[in-house]
């Protein structure tokens, strides 16, 4: 039976991914939300985190396939929802998460 991780060691992980991120991308905002956050997380949680960058392309896609590379060398729970900087505060995801996220960069 898989067990849950706790809320420090999602945030270690979180910073190893982001130490990561850096090597490939400007690395400008960070946000862990979801279950993690509000204290919900069970053995199938995903970690969810938004990054906000401006080298990300308008192609989604790209920006989700460069996301998902670098994570596999970190932990597969973490899915990552990419935000260009320039559409940060236009992104409906932003506006739900913004006043319960966690900002770690």
């Amino acid at each position: 039976m898989a067990t849950v991780s706790s809320r420090n060691e999602i945030i270690n992980i979180i910073e190893h991914y982001a130490e990561e991120l850096r090597k490939e991308i400007h690395l400008e905002q960070l946000y862990l939300f979801g279950s993690y956050v509000s204290g919900t997380a069970n053995s199938d949680s995903d970690i969810d985190v938004l990054i906000v960058s401006s080298d990300f392309s308008d192609d989604i896609m790209e920006n989700q396939m460069l996301l998902r590379r670098i994570r596999r060398k970190i932990d597969l729970r973490i899915e990552p929802h990419p935000v260009k900087t320039e559409n940060l505060e236009h992104s409906v995801l932003f506006s739900m998460i913004k006043d319960k996220a966690l900002k770690l960069i």
